[in-house]
């Protein structure tokens, strides 16, 4: 019960909670409602006095607003009635500016003929047909052809040659290589910056039709051009008179040495001449020049005046400068322009140097013409440079016509066409000449024509790739198609060709010792020339171009003709063999020094030391006059005749020594073995 009780009062003070808190919401409700009425009348009191305000502001701003109106439109015609009338003074007042030179205040002079173009633009658009339109397109005429003279002017007055010895400088000494970028300012800085703002008015806001500004241009600096390539020129005739040689040191091209062959003791120099071939009737005969006074007489109007160095030179120095020229006039020439004007630019000096290939050209065919190929060595250096050079040039010009793109390459094209065809007049003109009566040593030495064409050989050693690429050009030309080869091809058909030659040769002088009418010398001959290529092949670079090529086996084909004409030689004592070897009948057998002999056998004694005597005198006489001129192969040949007969001419003799065959025995028994090996050790010395 208690707990009821509890409950039931805690109710009721809850209750009792809950009627308070209903009275105070009731009372502030009532507040609320009084307040909501009080605003609502505040509300209504505002809304009549802002439409009283609106009914009495709306009429004064649109009176206003339309007041303002009228006074910017005043403003705005004021202001077009003064830029109208502006254009009209436009012409007094740039007349005296631009009717004057621009030289000095081109700045001021661009921007007041900008204020007429501006005048021209809008009495076009307006009333194209007043007098003022007349007065400013004569000004801008004027002001155009100011311009276009200061733009000369300017190129004129500044432009100078390069000097020849900053290209030189600049120049790269190795084979190949252009060198440092040439660093030279051919115009101030300002004149270039001025050149620029013409350029752009005269294209731009002044454009016409005409362009002769960009001719002129490229008119003066061809012209500056050429005459840098002039100064080239002239140093390179300096240098050839005075022989001072600085620019060949500069241009990277060396002539090319004997390697090998000059340089040999063993290897007889010859004179400093090329092969060269000349026709009398249908023969083909062998003539060099030697350094006597006759000789050079003889051979002067027959000098190449190729100047293989200064052209390379002349090349590089072209590419420099054109590639410099191409810098200049990239600020200068609007870029839409530059292709043609460049290549205007450079077709004077290209022009030139061309014309200089071309005499080369002519040359070398001349030479080729007489049979006479000193002159191919000297296009060997340009071609070899020319063809390192090219990808430099085909840069500098892929932008231009096709024609002057092809000129360069076409060049290279034609020299190596005309060096193929002197190469096969070469290798042909050994093949089927000279005439094998003409020019024979007497003494059986190293014929001439062998000494010139290992020499010839041995020249083209240091340009065997652009030997290969001469020959593969021919090719190329039969087969009317281009053929990429790598290096080693190169070299295969650089190699192929030396094989050529050489076996020419070999038949050639086959033929020749077939003039001799004694087998000795015959032999001789052909070991002396044999052994003589064989030398220059393995002490110069030329065996090892072969195997390069795969053609492995040459040195060992003229060893064995070396060998074979060794023994062919040794039949020369096959006379004499006949006496110290008694091989027509048995000597007698004494059998002591008192034994009597019949005069038979007394006679064939005599007979024996009598034929020996009369043939080895006869061998002595004839071989004396012959020539070894390597001194290993002619020591070994007189050992080799030492160790044949002196011990059988020992044994001979000894054997018949004691025995009294005649009473004269020193009209017999004439040589001792010792005095018949000293004249066998004078063998092939004509001083003997």
């Amino acid at each position: 019960m208690d707990d009821i009780s509890v409950k039931k009062k805690q109710i009721e003070e809850k209750l009792n909670q809950e009627k308070m808190t209903l009275s105070f919401l009731k009372e502030s409700l009532t507040k609320s409602d009084h307040i909501t009425k009080n605003m609502l009348n505040i509300l209504a009191s505002f809304e009549s006095r802002i439409h009283k305000l609106e009914d009495t502001i709306v009429p004064v701003h649109k009176e206003t607003v339309d007041l303002q109106r009228r006074q910017s439109n005043i403003d705005r015609s004021l202001s077009a009635l003064d830029h109208v009338i502006s254009y009209h003074h436009v012409y007094s007042n740039t007349e005296h500016v631009i009717r004057d030179a621009p030289t000095g205040n081109l700045e001021a002079y661009i921007k007041n003929l900008e204020r007429v173009i501006d005048a021209i633009e809008f009495f076009t658009q307006n009333n194209p047909n007043c007098l003022e339109m007349t007065h400013l397109t004569s000004l801008r005429e004027c002001g155009r052809e100011s311009l276009e003279k200061e733009f000369r002017m300017l190129l004129n007055r500044h432009s100078k040659p390069v000097p020849g010895n900053v290209i030189l400088d600049c120049i790269g000494n190795e084979e190949g290589q252009l060198g440092e970028e040439l660093n030279v300012e051919h115009l101030p800085e300002k004149v270039i910056e001025d050149l620029s703002t013409i350029s752009n008015w005269l294209t731009g806001p002044g454009k016409t039709h005409s362009l002769d500004f960009m001719s002129a241009y490229a008119q003066i600096r061809s012209s500056t051009l050429v005459r840098s390539m002039q100064g080239i020129k002239e140093i390179r005739i300096m240098d050839s008179t005075h022989s001072s040689g600085k620019f060949k040191a500069s241009s990277g091209v060396s002539t090319p040495t004997r390697k090998g062959i000059s340089k040999k003791k063993d290897l007889r120099r010859v004179p400093s001449k090329p092969m060269e071939f000349s026709r009398k009737g249908s023969s083909l005969q062998t003539s060099l020049a030697f350094d006597s006074k006759d000789g050079k007489e003889e051979h002067k109007d027959e000098k190449s005046d190729i100047d293989a160095s200064g052209y390379v030179l002349s090349c590089k120095a072209l590419l420099k400068l054109i590639e410099s020229e191409r810098e200049l006039m990239k600020p200068v020439i609007p870029e839409e322009h530059q292709n043609a004007i460049f290549d205007k630019l450079i077709e004077a000096a290209t022009d030139a140097f061309m014309a200089e290939g071309e005499t080369i050209i002519s040359t070398l065919k001349r030479f080729i013409t007489k049979h006479n190929y000193s002159a191919i060595m000297q296009t060997f250096p340009i071609l070899k440079q020319f063809r390192q050079i090219q990808p430099h040039f085909d840069d500098i010009v892929q932008d231009t016509t096709a024609k002057t793109r092809m000129r360069f390459p076409n060049l290279i094209r034609i020299l190596e066409l005309t060096s193929s065809r002197a190469l096969e007049e070469f290798a042909d003109g050994i093949k089927h000449g000279p005439d094998k009566h003409s020019n024979m040593p007497k003494d059986g030495t190293v014929h001439e024509l062998t000494r010139n064409t290992l020499i010839f050989m041995d020249q083209l050693l240091p340009y065997s790739e652009t030997v290969g690429h001469v020959l593969a050009t021919q090719q190329e030309d039969q087969m009317r198609g281009f053929i990429n080869r790598d290096k080693g091809q190169l070299t295969r058909i650089t190699a192929e060709y030396v094989q050529r030659v050489l076996g020419s040769l070999g038949l050639n002088l086959q033929l020749k010792a077939k003039v001799y009418e004694s087998v000795t010398l015959s032999s001789l001959f052909l070991l002396n020339n044999y052994h003589y290529i064989l030398k220059a092949l393995q002490r110069s670079g030329l065996l090892e171009l072969l195997k390069e090529g795969e053609i492995t086996d040459i040195d060992d084909q003229y060893q064995m003709l070396v060998e074979e004409q060794k023994n062919m030689y040794d039949k020369c004592w096959s006379k004499v063999l006949h006496y110290l070897l008694e091989m027509d009948k048995p000597g007698p057998a004494p059998k002591g020094a008192d034994a009597k002999l019949k005069d038979k056998q007394r006679q064939m004694i005599k007979d024996k030391f009598k034929g020996f005597n009369t043939e080895f005198d006869e061998i002595y006489q004839i071989q004396k006059t012959y020539t070894v001129p390597d001194d290993q192969l002619r020591e070994e040949i007189r050992k080799k005749n030492f160790d044949l007969i002196v011990p059988l001419y020992r044994s001979f003799r000894e054997k018949y020594e004691g025995v009294q065959f005649t009473k004269n025995p020193e009209k017999y028994v004439k040589y001792s073995p010792d005095e018949v090996g000293k004249l066998i050790k004078k063998f092939f010395d004509v001083s003997a």
